[in-house]
C-alpha cells in the first residue's frame, strides 16, 4: 500500500497547483513549467509499476488526470505529444470500470470511472463522459452483491462489512463527483442521491463518535496508523450541505463534533440498529456508543491482504467497541493483544490464525439479531 513512486505524482501535483494558482509566488513561473514538463516526461519514460493493482488502475491514473486538467488553466499548455502519451497511458494502465469481478464493482468501479471522467474531459469526448458518469454513479443502488446493502450497511470483497474503508471511498468519491456535476446534464440522479443520504445518515455517521471511527467497520484498514481519525470528514459533509439541504442541520451538527468544536455527545439522539445483511449491531446513546461484530455462513470474516490485517482473525467473533469520547482505541492496535480482543471469547493462543488473503467465509449457523431502532439484540454461537 505504501508505493513510493506515488510520491512523485503527489509532489508534482503541488508543483502544478503552484503554477496555475493566481497569487502563488510560482504562478506562471517559466522554470517551474519546465520542471513540470521534465517530471512528467520522467514519469512516462520510467513507467513505474506496482504489484498492487490499486496503484496501477486507480491511484496513478486519478492523480494524472487531475494534473493534466489543472495544466489546462496554465499560461503555457503542455506539449501536445506529451499530454497525448500520458492520456493513452491512463487508458491502458487504468483499465475499465465495467471489468469483471470485484475490480468492477462498488467503490472500485467508481474509482476507475472517476479517471475515465477526467480523461473524457481532457479529450472533450461526450460519449465517453456519459459512459463514465453512468459507471461512476452505478454503485449507488441496493444490492445483495458487493456494494450498498438493503439495510444500508456496505460490503466489499464479498459479503464483508466495510462501512468504513471502502464505504468511505464511496462517500468521498460520490460527493466529489456530485459536486463537480451539479447543475449539469450529468448531475447525480435524485433517487441515487437519496441512497447516498440514507447511507450517510443511517450507518456511516453513527459509526463515528466525536472525531473517530468505531474500529469494527474498518476491515483490514485497522492496521493503518491514525486510521480511526475522521476529523477530515467534515470537508465531505460540507459538500453534503450543498447536495442535501434538507438534512443541513444533521450535517452541521456532525461537523461541530468532527472539528472538535463540540463534544462527542453533541446533538446525538438514541438509536439502535442491527444490520442484518452484515451481522453487525450498532447502539448509540448520547452518553456512549456500543457495537458488536460477528460473522455467519452468510458473511465474511475480517480480511487480511496487502500485508494488512494480519492478526485480525478474531474481530468477527463478537468484537465490541464501547466509546464515550471516541478516542478510547485510537492507535492502540500496535500494542494490542490480538488474542484478547474486547468482547471475544476465543481460545487462548499465541499464534493468531491467518487464512489466505481476502475473503474468508464465516462458519456460524446461528448469528444475527433484531432491533426496533431504540434497542437491539445480537446473538452469536
Amino acid at each position: 500500500t505504501a508505493w513510493t513512486p506515488l510520491a512523485h505524482l503527489d509532489r508534482l501535483g503541488n508543483m502544478v497547483a503552484a503554477y496555475v494558482k493566481v497569487g502563488n509566488k510560482y504562478y506562471q513561473n517559466e522554470k517551474l513549467y519546465a520542471d513540470i514538463v521534465s517530471a512528467l516526461n520522467f514519469w512516462y519514460d520510467k513507467h513505474p509499476t506496482s504489484t498492487n493493482w490499486f496503484m496501477q488502475q486507480i491511484a496513478a491514473p486519478q492523480r494524472m488526470g487531475v494534473l493534466l486538467i489543472l495544466m489546462k488553466s496554465g499560461k503555457k499548455q503542455l506539449p501536445v505529444d506529451l499530454e497525448n502519451k500520458l492520456i493513452v497511458r491512463m487508458e491502458i494502465d487504468g483499465n475499465r470500470p465495467d471489468q469483471h469481478g470485484s475490480l468492477g464493482t462498488g467503490a472500485n468501479k467508481m474509482d476507475i470511472a472517476t479517471h475515465w471522467i477526467y480523461r473524457a474531459c481532457l479529450l472533450k469526448n461526450s460519449d465517453m463522459l456519459g459512459f463514465a458518469v453512468n459507471q461512476a454513479f452505478y454503485p449507488l443502488m441496493l444490492t445483495v452483491n458487493e456494494g450498498l446493502q438493503h439495510d444500508y450497511s456496505y460490503h466489499q470483497h464479498g459479503d464483508q462489512l466495510y462501512i468504513g474503508g471502502y464505504g468511505y471511498v464511496i462517500v468521498e468519491g460520490m460527493t466529489k463527483l456530485a459536486s463537480f456535476l451539479r447543475d449539469t446534464p450529468y448531475a447525480l440522479p435524485e433517487e441515487k442521491k437519496h441512497l447516498l443520504c440514507n447511507f450517510l445518515l443511517k450507518s456511516y455517521l453513527p459509526t463515528i463518535r466525536g472525531q473517530y471511527y468505531l474500529y469494527n467497520i474498518l476491515g483490514r484498514g485497522i492496521s493503518r496508523e491514525n486510521s480511526l481519525n475522521q476529523a477530515s470528514f467534515a470537508a465531505i459533509l460540507r459538500r453534503m450541505i450543498l447536495l442535501d439541504s434538507d438534512n443541513e442541520k444533521i450535517y452541521a451538527d456532525a461537523i461541530q463534533r468532527l472539528t472538535g468544536k463540540q463534544k462527542a455527545d453533541y446533538a446525538l439522539t438514541p438509536a439502535s440498529t442491527h444490520f442484518w445483511r452484515s451481522d453487525y449491531t450498532l447502539h448509540q446513546r448520547p452518553a456512549y456508543t456500543f457495537d458488536v461484530r460477528t460473522a455467519s455462513i452468510y458473511t465474511s470474516r475480517n480480511e487480511n491482504g496487502n500485508g494488512e490485517g494480519l492478526d485480525g482473525y478474531f474481530l468477527t467473533d463478537g468484537a465490541t467497541t464501547i466509546v464515550r469520547n471516541g478516542d478510547e482505541y485510537y492507535n492502540i492496535f500496535p500494542v494490542w493483544d490480538w488474542a484478547a480482543i474486547p468482547g471475544v471469547t476465543n481460545p487462548a493462543m499465541k499464534e493468531i490464525p491467518r487464512p489466505s488473503p481476502w475473503q474468508t467465509p464465516g462458519t456460524s449457523e446461528f448469528a444475527g439479531g433484531v432491533s426496533d431502532n431504540i434497542y437491539s439484540v445480537s446473538t452469536y454461537v
